[in-house]
């Protein structure tokens, strides 16, 4: 009996930092891959099942978090990220391979200092004189979608950097968790939908998983947009520099990791 009470106040806490997380996903855009992912393994002590699970369960999260913020979506930079990330999911669900790891962490590097760079400037300049506001080529814009899609096919984190790209591009928080969301959404189901065909994901498992999670991330999402919406444009800005700064300086000592 005791151990089972155990059981139960173990679980319960990691459905509490889950909540919370989903509810500071809103306001500060974090992983959910690497937010969730972890938590499900700790739950079901598989790790493979627990990427499984995680891809369809950020997939709902997703798909709420499209339909709260659903009149900040901005459909130009949802059609030119579209393509090239759901053909990056395919392939990453399909092969699940995975690029050298020192490969994968120097582009996502190289290219969150870019967008964190163009972001700065555009935040200083903003107030000073009139801005010429350039858009990216569409290379960079099908680059991102790839390697944020395939990423995420493989069940690794791959929204930062699309996150990170559409700062850079001067959206707004609610633009980015909107239209990202969707890219997310889209990118999801796709990898849950080729996991079940390969009979990683069972109509039994999804069903269990998605009772037990849907209220936890419904309550979370919209007590996240409630506060963000009442934040000061300062405030936001603030919190997309910050948010691009962690993502630059934990893709540094990641890559000081894999060479010392």
């Amino acid at each position: 009996m005791q151990n089972l009470i155990q059981e139960i106040i173990a679980d319960g806490q990691i459905y509490l930092v889950l909540a919370f997380l989903s509810f500071l996903n809103i306001i500060v855009p974090l992983s959910g891959s690497a937010t969730q992912t972890p938590l499900i393994a700790a739950l079901t002590g598989d790790s493979h099942y627990a990427i499984a699970i995680s891809t369809w369960l950020l997939m709902i999260g997703c798909a709420m978090i499209s339909f709260v913020f659903r009149k900040d979506i901005r459909k130009d930079y949802l059609w030119k990220l579209l393509p090239t990330s759901v053909a990056g999911s395919v392939i990453g669900a399909l092969l699940l391979i995975q690029l050298p790891a020192w490969l994968v962490t120097s582009m996502l590097f190289l290219l969150s200092v870019r967008f964190l760079y163009k972001t700065l400037a555009h935040l200083i300049n903003r107030n000073k004189q009139k801005e010429e506001k350039k858009k990216s080529n569409q290379f960079t814009s099908s680059l991102v979608g790839a390697l944020s899609g395939f990423l995420q096919g493989t069940g690794l984190s791959g929204a930062n950097i699309r996150t990170s790209f559409l700062y850079s591009e001067h959206l707004k928080i609610e633009e980015v968790r909107g239209t990202s969301n969707v890219l997310n959404f889209i990118i999801f189901a796709t990898a849950s939908l080729i996991r079940f065909n390969e009979n990683q994901l069972s109509s039994a498992d999804m069903f269990k998983w998605t009772i037990v999670f849907t209220p936890i991330l419904f309550i979370s999402i919209y007590a996240g947009r409630h506060v963000l919406i009442k934040l000061s444009d300062k405030v936001k800005d603030s919190i997309i520099v910050l948010t691009m700064l962690y993502i630059v300086v934990g893709l540094f000592i990641k890559g000081v990791k894999m060479f010392f």
